[in-house]
């Protein structure tokens, strides 16, 4: 699959919400709201907020109505593989490959996939939502233009796995397991701050 190609659902899991229509429910004096859909079966916590001028009490489900499929998600504590954008646009890393959901339209897009002898280790948005950095296990760090589906820049300097990535405005930091932070901005060439 190339990269900006679009993943057909009905075919594959990847990435996708899982809801029952079972199990909700619609009072039969209410209309039908997508925005209102409750549970059936699951029991609400009941919340109370307190502020100095009043109080104010809201449910809240104990149970998730929205599951996501995410195969081959790594489990370990040093990587940091979701992130959600500004833009309401979800990134994950999944093995060799980065997947990025827009939850407005539904609509799952493969970014880029590493080599086969490297992994994704972490995944960070910009702070406009547009650029996602990318780092991976064999110490590289990718910038990616999420609305072309094209790498911009690739960021080298680390020993080891790129852990943790950090934006502020076009400077981008990076944590690695060679136990070096790398600060960088975007806007020189090649500076490391």
């Amino acid at each position: 699959m190339s990269p900006g190609s679009v993943i057909n659902h009905s075919k594959c899991n990847l990435l996708r919400f899982n809801t029952k229509a079972s199990n909700f429910i619609i009072g039969e004096d209410e209309e039908y709201n997508p925005l209102k859909l409750r549970h059936s079966g699951f029991e609400d916590e009941i919340v109370t907020n307190t502020n100095e001028d009043s109080t104010q009490q809201r449910k809240i489900n104990k149970m998730p109505f929205k599951v996501l499929d995410a195969p081959q998600l790594q489990d370990d504590f040093y990587l940091n593989l979701v992130d959600w954008s500004n833009q309401n646009v979800l990134a994950v890393g999944l093995n060799r490959s980065v997947y990025i959901w827009s939850a407005s339209t539904s609509i799952v897009k493969k970014l880029c996939e590493t080599p086969i002898d490297d992994m994704i280790t972490s995944v960070g948005w910009s702070n406009k939502g547009q650029h996602l950095a990318v780092g991976t296990n064999s110490g590289e760090t990718e910038i990616w233009d999420t609305n072309h589906c094209k790498i911009v820049r690739t960021l080298n300097g680390h020993l080891g796995r790129v852990s943790a990535v950090a934006w502020n405005g076009s400077i981008v930091s990076t944590g690695s397991r060679d136990r070096m932070v790398l600060t960088r901005d975007l806007r020189c060439k090649d500076s490391i701050i």
